[in-house]
C-alpha cells in the first residue's frame, strides 16, 4: 500500500463507521463509507486506477479500513461517527492499495472530514 495520501469529496450513500459493515449476514471486518461522486472527483479516482460503481447514472466508490477511521468536523475537531448519516457531505483522506487486474486499485480510508451533516429525523429520508 502506498503511503502517499489523496483526498476526495462526495455525499455519503452508505455509512458503516460505528460497526463493521455486514454483507450477506456476515461481518466484513471493515469500517466503510460509500460516496456518491461528481464527475470531477470520479475522474480523479479513475486516473489512479480506482474502479467506480454506477448508481442511477451517478458514480460511487466505497472507501474502507480494518481500523477505526478518524473522523473530524469542518474545524478538524474529533467527532462521533454515530452522527454521520446518508446525505452528509464528506471529504475522505485515503491511500491506494496494490493494483489488481480484476478489481483495479483499492482506496483505503485513513480519515474523514465531515463538511456538512445531513440532519435526517425519523420522518425523513428516501421513503
Amino acid at each position: 500500500m502506498s503511503k502517499e495520501r489523496f483526498y476526495t469529496t462526495g455525499v455519503a450513500a452508505f455509512v458503516n463507521l460505528v460497526e463493521h459493515e455486514i454483507y450477506e449476514g456476515k461481518s466484513t471486518n471493515n469500517y466503510s463509507v460509500k460516496l456518491t461522486l461528481d464527475a470531477e472527483e470520479a475522474a480523479k479516482l479513475e486516473a489512479h486506477g480506482v474502479m467506480l460503481s454506477d448508481y442511477k447514472g451517478t458514480p460511487q466508490r466505497k472507501f474502507k479500513s480494518q481500523y477505526n477511521i478518524r473522523l473530524v468536523d469542518i474545524d478538524k475537531k474529533p467527532m462521533s461517527p454515530a452522527v454521520v448519516t446518508y446525505g452528509s457531505t464528506l471529504r475522505v483522506m485515503y491511500e491506494l492499495g496494490k493494483p489488481s487486474p480484476v478489481y483495479g486499485v483499492s482506496p483505503y480510508a485513513v480519515a474523514i472530514q465531515v463538511l456538512a451533516l445531513n440532519d435526517l429525523d425519523d420522518q425523513e429520508g428516501e421513503f
